[in-house]
């Protein structure tokens, strides 16, 4: 029945420092740490990938002790990714599912790292249409990484059709119409 962004506040800290930074280049890797995990070895982690394949990134981490640019990493700790996954050009993620349908629907291909829990089957569902790569949290290395995020720059095509599809979704419309069916099916059944 469709999805409702949980981070529709618009207001946070840095806006201006970051839209300056977004367009001042190319889309940016977007790495969104898990909130509940130590990420100092992730975060080295996205700074080699982009390193490696010559690219800019933001890193949100809840956690970070040191926001603004570090390297070739713009670091915040909180950005509504409703407003930030549409400038990326690539989603690195632990795959909650307000962060799996925000890269989604902005039809961005990503690479999911499940930490625990649904994540694993939020980062199935991405995988298996073609929009994004697999790389368990406990599996990753810069190398490996890499690797994933050379992968899933060649699933931008079935992201965006994900995308596209995920945007035309009229969940509220749609469930309001099967429980009417519903309710008519029960009535008629009950005369």
């Amino acid at each position: 029945t469709g999805h409702v962004p949980f981070d529709t506040i618009r207001v946070y800290r840095g806006r201006r420092a970051l839209d300056r930074y977004l367009a001042d280049g190319e889309p940016p890797i977007v790495f969104r740490a898990p909130p509940n995990l130590r990420c100092d070895g992730f975060r080295a982690a996205a700074t080699q990938v982009c390193r490696a394949l010559g690219r800019r990134g933001v890193f949100l981490d809840m956690n970070a002790e040191d926001e603004g640019t570090h390297g070739p990493l713009w670091v915040q700790r909180y950005v509504p990714l409703t407003v930030l996954a549409p400038h990326a050009m690539l989603g690195v993620h632990y795959g909650g599912l307000g962060t799996c349908v925000a890269f989604a629907e902005a039809g961005r291909p990503a690479v999911v790292v499940p930490t625990h829990l649904d994540q694993f089957e939020n980062a199935h569902a991405l995988t298996s249409r073609g929009a994004a790569v697999t790389l368990p949290w406990r599996r990753v290395t810069a190398r490996r990484l890499i690797a994933a995020a050379e992968r899933a720059m060649e699933c931008a095509g079935p992201a965006e059709e994900a995308g596209r599809r995920l945007r035309q979704e009229t969940g509220a419309e749609t469930a309001a119409i099967q429980i009417r069916e519903s309710a008519d099916r029960i009535a008629a059944a009950a005369i």
